[in-house]
């Protein structure tokens, strides 16, 4: 949470009065606006980082939305939440991780279920003909990113899974192109990664492959690429392949929002994604009934079924 004080030098000490009371009658119209108490919504904070301690609250609006925002401090150097409560209805609507607040554990994992090669659930469409565009840059070039649910199906072990291609193009030339190998939960509706081929192109035309895995080969196994119903604070595995591929995401918060130059999205859900493989940290956006909107730099331009 930030807070800027900006008081200019040539208010008058009556003017400055009235400035400085200000914040405090704004404060309390929003309370009156809260239908969830500050104290309620500090016991549904805190149940969400046991042992944590509350160190900032404040009552805001956020993306139209009225929100409790609490800082609550953990265990270790700088470690701090931030979780951000519905005024109105009591959910939770964000929760982030900063600072050494813990180490990372898997809180959600692969259903036993049937599996389908089509399907949808409200951030992720697998169904034959839908693609996505998104474009930005990346690297100090212009990139687009297709990601295309082809008609092909895959057999992986004893699942029919789709074939999704993503292709990248940089610069104008292709970059990288992958086949990703996905099926939906009948029962959770959650999207399953059974794994990847990934052609990469070098700067020069040569082609390397790297990345690329499939369950139940070398140790690798399914992950969960989108949960079929969104936990904030959820953590999943997308991809178990030791060595290989071990990308992770968290669920961070469902109002977010996106601006492209298709439009602006409203409550997004945000995910947080790492890998124990390497350092760094990256943000995932999807909206509802749409999909993926911002991955990095690149974002939304255009989506809908296309003839293959």
């Amino acid at each position: 949470m930030k807070t800027t004080n900006i008081i200019s030098s040539t208010l008058t000490p009556c003017a400055l009065a009235v400035w400085l009371v200000s914040p405090a009658v704004a404060a309390d119209k929003l309370e009156t606006e809260a239908e969830v108490s500050r104290a309620n919504a500090e016991r549904i904070a805190l149940a969400k980082v046991p042992s944590g301690k509350i160190k900032e609250a404040e009552l805001e609006k956020e993306e139209g939305r009225l929100i409790w925002s609490f800082d609550i401090a953990t265990k270790g150097p700088k470690a701090i939440t931030e979780v951000h409560v519905d005024a109105k209805t009591g959910e939770v609507l964000e929760i982030e991780r900063e600072g050494g607040a813990g180490e990372w554990a898997e809180t959600l994992s692969m259903s036993t279920e049937k599996f389908l090669s089509s399907g949808r659930n409200e951030y992720f469409i697998l169904e034959p003909g839908y693609q996505l565009v998104l474009e930005g840059r990346e690297g100090g070039r212009k990139t687009t990113l297709t990601i295309s649910v082809l008609e092909e199906t895959k057999m992986v072990g004893d699942v029919e899974t789709r074939v999704v291609e993503e292709r990248e193009v940089a610069g104008g030339k292709v970059a990288e192109v992958s086949r990703n190998y996905l099926a939906i939960g009948s029962d959770s509706k959650s999207v399953y990664y059974f794994g990847e081929d990934v052609d990469a192109f070098k700067r020069d035309g040569s082609l390397v492959h790297e990345g690329s895995w499939l369950a139940g080969t070398g140790g690798a196994k399914p992950g969960v690429l989108m949960p079929g119903q969104i936990k904030i604070g959820e953590r999943y595995y997308q991809e178990k392949a030791p060595k290989l591929a071990m990308d992770r995401a968290e669920n961070i918060s469902t109002n977010a929002s996106v601006k492209t130059a298709a439009g602006t999205f409203q409550h997004c859900l945000k995910v947080k994604e790492t890998t124990p493989l390497e350092p760094g940290t990256e943000y995932k956006f999807y909206a509802r009934d749409v999909g993926l909107v911002q991955d990095g730099g690149l974002k939304f331009v255009r989506y809908g079924f296309i003839k293959q």
